[in-house]
């Protein structure tokens, strides 16, 4: 049909379809690899267009002539033809995001069934979530386990569960503590409950994926210390290379931002504008429009930054919070905003950052 269209006009013609994330994937690689223009239409905009209409009717039909009318109006994006990388940078990032959500999931689950049947663990380690925490708590689930074994036997595995060569005062004064804790706890079940069983099963789960965790984020930083952004991220203080390597996984290419302002309206940071008549808002929100997992980013790249003096996002936050007076969210957000800037310049340059 495309082939016809072109013997037809004399030009090639451009494809034109609804952004629908993975499912529009593959015709998207099809038709640029044959050498087609493909422009998606942003779900929110064909949305409105359909809601501007006073008749409630859904068509291919009528969607085709609001493609047509939002094509017109240029209020859509072009794709372009991601080569391996790319597409490998975002998916694996994407499976990250994925484990750790699920961890997360697994260790809210962990720490409601540690209080009922050890309530007071916690006060064992700094981090329960730690190999240690997790080895000891396999060996002895429940406080009548360790109540039923005896001083040596518990010191002996302590040593072997958290890794050292020899029982010291720091292991004794474990085993002594976790006793402590096994007499003056009070649980909900019984040491053969199947809650019990459970809490293993979730401390198992969260050792393996904290496993594929790692593995995921090694892969990432060895793929992205291919691309030159990832020095010049590195180049900022406050950035490292997790940081960076999940920056460029979410942006994939900073040469197809024509500006740095369609770059921060793609992380969707953009002041929100509401004017009326003689009245303009001076305290809009930002759209939100944008990747949400790269606002994430750009918060953590944020708040590490801000952690050393003299950095210029620094002096920055300084300014807008101690002179200006601005709210914590407020300034983090305009520094943000500043970030964005000077990466895409000196990506633009191609120069390192230079602390001043």
């Amino acid at each position: 049909m495309l082939v016809k269209l072109e013997i037809d006009t004399g030009t090639k013609p451009e494809v034109i379809l609804e952004a629908t994330g993975h499912y529009s994937d593959p015709v998207v690689k099809f038709v640029l690899e044959e050498g087609y223009k493909v422009i998606s239409i942003n779900l929110l905009i064909a949305k409105q267009m359909k809601q501007n209409k006073l008749r409630k009717t859904k068509t291919d039909k009528i969607d085709c002539q609001n493609f047509v009318m939002i094509y017109y109006q240029n209020q859509y994006n072009k794709n372009y033809l991601k080569d391996k990388l790319e597409g490998q940078l975002q998916s694996i990032h994407r499976d990250l995001q994925q484990k750790i959500a699920i961890q997360t999931m697994f260790k809210n689950n962990f720490k409601q069934q540690l209080v009922r049947i050890f309530p007071i663990y916690g006060e064992l380690f700094s981090d329960i979530y730690c190999e240690a925490s997790f080895q000891i708590l396999l060996k002895y689930t429940h406080p009548k386990c360790i109540l039923k074994a005896t001083k040596e036997e518990l010191t002996k595995d302590t040593v072997k569960l958290m890794g050292m060569a020899k029982a010291g005062k720091f292991i004794l004064n474990k085993v002594e503590r976790l006793i402590e804790l096994a007499n003056n706890c009070y649980p909900c079940v019984d040491h053969d409950d199947y809650e019990v069983q459970l809490l293993q099963d979730d401390i198992n789960q969260i050792i393996n994926l904290q496993k594929l965790i790692e593995a995921r984020k090694d892969l990432l930083i060895n793929l992205t210390k291919q691309i030159k952004l990832f020095e010049i991220l590195k180049s900022i203080k406050g950035i490292g290379e997790q940081l960076a390597a999940q920056f460029i996984a979410e942006v994939s290419n900073l040469d197809r931002f024509e500006t740095h302002n369609q770059l921060i309206a793609y992380a969707g940071i953009e002041p929100s504008v509401y004017q009326s008549g003689k009245y303009n808002s001076k305290s809009c929100s930002i759209t939100k429009r944008g990747n949400s997992t790269l606002r994430h980013i750009l918060y953590m790249m944020v708040t590490c930054a801000i952690r050393f003096k003299n950095v210029p996002i620094k002096l920055y936050f300084n300014k807008k919070r101690r002179l200006e007076g601005k709210p914590y969210k407020v300034v983090i957000v305009a520094c943000m905003n500043k970030l964005l800037r000077i990466i895409y310049a000196l990506y633009q340059k191609n120069e390192f950052f230079q602390q001043v």
